[in-house]
């Protein structure tokens, strides 16, 4: 499976934020050979404003490239983002 290097942090929605409520979004991305991401597709969440600030930030994250001679072939993987107020 692809490892993330560079996987910056989605901004909490303000709105969401400022009401003190928490929120999590379930979604598939495709990690390219060299290392970029694409197609950020949401498969459940807690809201649309979630949604927006999780696309964001994994459409800005950056796996390590595929080493050479491996599998030229783009991965499509799920994860989750959970946003919870401190």
């Amino acid at each position: 499976m692809p490892q993330m290097i560079h996987k910056p942090a989605a901004r909490y929605p303000m709105q969401m934020l400022r009401d003190g409520r928490p929120g999590a979004v379930r979604f598939h991305l495709t990690v390219h050979p060299d290392g970029s991401v694409t197609d950020f597709t949401v498969v459940d969440s807690t809201g649309r404003e979630f949604e927006s600030a999780a696309r964001l930030a994994v459409l800005a994250w950056r796996a390590e490239p595929y080493p050479v001679g491996w599998c030229r072939t783009p991965v499509r993987m799920g994860s989750r983002m959970d946003f919870a107020v401190a």
